[in-house]
């Protein structure tokens, strides 16, 4: 977003002169809610997709105790802009995740009465989804965690399908926030 606006006049005869700068609201003192709703009129292209997901993470990692359903609504719209234009990239996918880590942190009557309205939280669910189906895989993997979400997309080859069994498990330990997962495989 620019930080001001300035003119630059000439009458054609003399030297062109800048005019006073016009300084813009930044959102210095923009909620939550006006920040996103900002955010959710940017068209999103696979160009701008991580500095959009970012943008978002930012404001709901730093102002998620006074996001409202209408942030949420924005958020899932938001979120779903950059999930539909397929960016591969881990960075983005990584962003995305730490964005709905942060989530778990808006109250849950705002979620409760979010999902009510517009479905907002479930949408971002499907989103996230969407964006593991088609994430980069470095190594036939790609895997996130955060101390409330844990993400996995695996590449498993069709043939291998009859004798793969997937199973996941995770506990927190009650003396750090550290989450454990064990999988295992059944050939």
């Amino acid at each position: 977003m620019p930080l001001g606006l300035c003119t630059c006049y000439s009458d054609g005869l003399s030297a062109a002169v800048w005019q006073d700068v016009i300084l813009q609201d930044c959102g210095r003192d923009a909620t939550s809610d006006e920040l996103l709703e900002r955010l959710n009129m940017i068209t999103v292209t696979e160009e701008n997709a991580e500095e959009v997901i970012t943008a978002v993470n930012n404001i709901t990692t730093t102002e998620s105790d006074t996001i409202t359903p209408d942030g949420l609504e924005a958020t899932a719209d938001i979120i779903e802009s950059v999930t539909s234009v397929n960016s591969t990239s881990a960075e983005v996918t990584s962003t995305l995740v730490g964005t709905i880590a942060s989530l778990f942190e808006v109250d849950d009557d705002v979620l409760l009465e979010s999902q009510m309205q517009t479905q907002a939280p479930s949408r971002i669910v499907e989103s996230l989804e969407e964006q593991l189906a088609v994430v980069d895989l470095k190594n036939d993997k790609y895997e996130f965690v955060t101390s409330s979400v844990a993400v996995q997309a695996q590449s498993v080859k069709t043939n291998e399908l009859d004798h793969t069994g997937i199973g996941i498990a995770s506990y927190q330990s009650a003396d750090t926030s550290a989450i454990y997962l064990y999988s295992s495989n059944n050939y």
